[in-house]
């Protein structure tokens, strides 16, 4: 094939080639959509032309006239003739799509009918495989060779999609334990400020367990009742737990008012004669190192509403026992005659106020609760015979 601006070039020897690549077939389907020439075919009009052109009129313009007709004809033939063949190729393109198709089709019902799930079937790295793309018939023989590697890639993607949907499945069956637990009734036994907050139980194994189930597992409400019914138990143990804890505390601070030996080094092991409702005495006070201002903790009532208390993962990381305001709070008792084991909610009841006549009102108020004297800056090695030469009295208020 030659280009029409190339002809004259080429075939120099050839009278009129412009006049004779108008009477000769051509093709413009190249990536110029130029004219394009058969070489043989400039070859044969030339040699016939140097004839023709020597005779008359006549016979030239039968010559030319026969020529373009021919050529003509030629090019019906062949646009007819690429209709036909692009056709056929579309035919066959869409032939062989309703092959591969079927036999897609095909695949996925012997593999579903394996038990494999219909996502996993379909996942882009399976239908990838090649014998997901061909229109060839599934024959026994063929489906023997390639299902264990299509067996494989589908394990590949069941394991990818339990992955994606772990964390909704954990979540969804977290939410399903929360709304069993707000509405759980906490045994009246148990003092509030020992109560840890019931969603740090999901954690336990017992409701862990359930919780972390296999994806495919149903989990179902009545399936936490089991964990439900061993809640007491774990209320009960925790409050131990979070008491004998502050109780080592009070020792470790050397507190006066516990027995060392009254407790058990693991909680499972506490001794009988552990008295731990020493934690809620006047007199075991606690303060909160994240608290700037050194405000102190005194028994159930604060210790039950400190963010930092029984916090999840952490065990009051934050409290310390305090043996100085232990030391007030004896001194204050002292000075109103009440019993050194008098509790956190007497003191409250009693609604004492402690005042020091003269005292300017700029440094403090002129009447403080039992609290608010705790949290004065007295000598750290006050004891109850000094603090009551501090000029403080006490005056009922109630």
């Amino acid at each position: 094939l030659i280009l029409r601006s190339k002809a004259r070039k080429a075939f120099p020897n050839i009278l009129d080639v412009e006049m004779l690549l108008d009477l000769l077939p051509h093709s413009n389907s190249g990536s110029f959509r130029a004219e394009t020439y058969r070489m043989k075919d400039i070859e044969d009009i030339g040699a016939e032309w140097a004839t023709v052109r020597e005779r008359s009129e006549a016979e030239i313009q039968e010559f030319k006239s026969r020529k373009q007709s021919e050529a003509e004809r030629i090019m019906a033939y062949g646009l007819l003739c690429k209709t036909w063949d692009r056709d056929y190729k579309i035919l066959k393109g869409k032939q062989r799509d309703e092959e591969k198709e079927a036999r897609r089709n095909e695949l996925f019902s012997r593999l579903e009918a394996l038990g494999h799930h219909p996502e996993d079937v379909r996942d882009l790295q399976v239908t990838n495989h090649a014998s997901f793309n061909t229109s060839a018939a599934l024959t026994e023989k063929r489906w023997a060779t390639i299902r264990p590697a299509l067996e494989a890639l589908i394990e590949d993607a069941k394991t990818r999609r339990l992955q994606r949907e772990r964390c909704q499945i954990i979540d969804q069956r977290q939410a399903l334990a929360e709304s069993l637990l707000k509405t759980y009734q906490v045994p009246s036994d148990i003092p509030r400020a020992f109560q840890k907050p019931l969603e740090e139980f999901l954690l336990w194994p017992s409701f862990s367990f359930i919780i972390h189930q296999p994806n495919e597992v149903p989990v179902m409400a009545s399936d936490f009742q089991l964990a439900l019914d061993e809640l007491p138990d774990l209320l009960a143990h925790a409050a131990k737990e979070i008491q004998v804890d502050l109780l080592q505390r009070m020792i470790d601070g050397g507190a006066t008012n516990t027995d060392p030996s009254s407790i058990g080094l693991v909680i499972d092991k506490i001794r009988p004669e552990s008295n731990l409702g020493e934690i809620q005495l006047a007199t075991s006070t606690f303060f909160c190192r994240s608290e700037h201002n050194g405000l102190p903790f005194c028994g159930k009532a604060d210790l039950g509403t400190h963010s930092c208390y029984g916090g999840l993962g952490v065990k009051h990381h934050c409290l310390y026992y305090d043996r100085r305001a232990s030391n007030v709070v004896a001194a204050l008792l002292a000075m109103v005659n009440l019993n050194p084991n008098t509790t956190v909610e007497q003191m409250d009841e009693l609604d004492l106020r402690f005042y020091r006549p003269g005292w300017p009102k700029q440094t403090a108020p002129l009447a403080l609760n039992w609290r608010d004297v705790t949290k004065l800056k007295v000598p750290a090695k006050t004891n109850a015979a000094m603090f009551s030469l501090q000029g403080f009295t006490c005056k009922d208020l109630g």
